[in-house]
């Protein structure tokens, strides 16, 4: 009768020390009876707690967050702080205005309508050009695209519309333009007046250095159409 009693009790020692579950088939169970879990699976938020029941979902840069004691945010955060885990399958439940993987970028209001392309706010162009600025020190690189370093640079997203399109989801047709029928000068024999607009190149002074050089000018049309010349050839002073 001893040794049966002593059977049993060791059984049911055992038991008691195994792990929750025996940690779902996602981990091993470790010291102290706490399950170590595999790679993306766990309990809620917690890696290492719990039986390794639930699926943890991708982590990306936070849209929002808290700054920590240093000051620090924008941290990675489960699906980027704008979406739900849906813990049955690991994927991220994005909120509306945001997706793909782990929420980490906008999506472009109405997909553009079909008249425009989903573009990153680095790849967007640059509303201000050159000639606003009233310094000679303003280089861009390029007077349409600008380089953009900050945090959002491959996670903000903006559509550009195609020509007679407009509006932030290109869902408006612009319309033509034409003569004011409505003139108001005074005399309607002063010829119209053109505008004007004068162009200052810096370059080398030498007649050389210009001799085989050219250059084009390209403007965009209120209908958002955009124009290049031919290349102009820089004349000889």
């Amino acid at each position: 009768m001893f040794k049966v009693i002593f059977v049993a009790s060791t059984i049911i020692a055992a038991v008691q020390s195994a792990c929750d579950n025996a940690c779902s088939g996602h981990g091993c169970c470790g010291p102290k009876s706490v399950c170590e879990c595999f790679d993306n699976w766990g309990i809620g938020l917690s890696h290492l707690s719990g039986d390794c029941s639930e699926r943890i979902c991708p982590y990306e840069i936070a849209w929002v967050d808290t700054p920590d004691a240093y000051g620090t945010f924008h941290k990675y955060a489960e699906c980027a702080n704008k979406g739900i885990c849906n813990r049955a399958t690991g994927e991220c439940e994005c909120f509306p205005g945001y997706e793909g993987k782990g929420c980490q970028r906008t999506s472009c209001p109405n997909d553009c309508s079909g008249h425009g392309r989903c573009k990153y706010i680095e790849n967007l162009p640059f509303g201000t050009v050159p000639a606003d600025y009233p310094t000679s020190s303003f280089y861009p690189q390029d007077p349409h695209e600008f380089t953009y370093y900050n945090w959002d640079n491959y996670k903000t997203r903006g559509c550009v519309c195609d020509p007679e399109y407009g509006d932030v989801d290109c869902s408006k047709r612009l319309c033509q333009y034409g003569n004011d029928i409505m003139d108001q000068r005074p005399d309607l024999l002063t010829p119209v007046k053109y505008q004007t607009q004068k162009l200052m190149f810096v370059a080398d002074t030498s007649q050389a250095a210009n001799a085989d050089k050219t250059f084009a000018l390209t403007f965009k049309s209120k209908l958002n159409e955009t124009f290049t010349t031919h290349p102009i050839k820089f004349y000889k002073v």
